[in-house]
């Protein structure tokens, strides 16, 4: 669970740290950069997302595995 918890703040991390480079680029550059903001959205979605879910399912099935039974 730990590292699933890692894993999703990690994504967190990064879609708030693009997020945060790019309105600063937006603000301070050129306001028509917002523009664009759909593109790199798309891109996000599309390239990265599943990536980062073939490396999170990869690594849940890695997990060794529990075997159980009652007494």
């Amino acid at each position: 669970m730990r590292d699933m918890r890692r894993m999703r703040l990690s994504l967190v991390g990064i879609a708030l740290a693009l997020t945060a480079v790019f309105g600063l680029l937006a603000i301070f550059v050129a306001e028509s950069l917002v523009l664009l903001l759909p593109v790199l959205l798309a891109v996000w979605l599309v390239l990265y997302m599943p990536w980062w879910r073939r490396k999170v399912r990869r690594r849940a099935r890695s997990v060794p595995k529990w075997n159980l039974r009652p007494e």
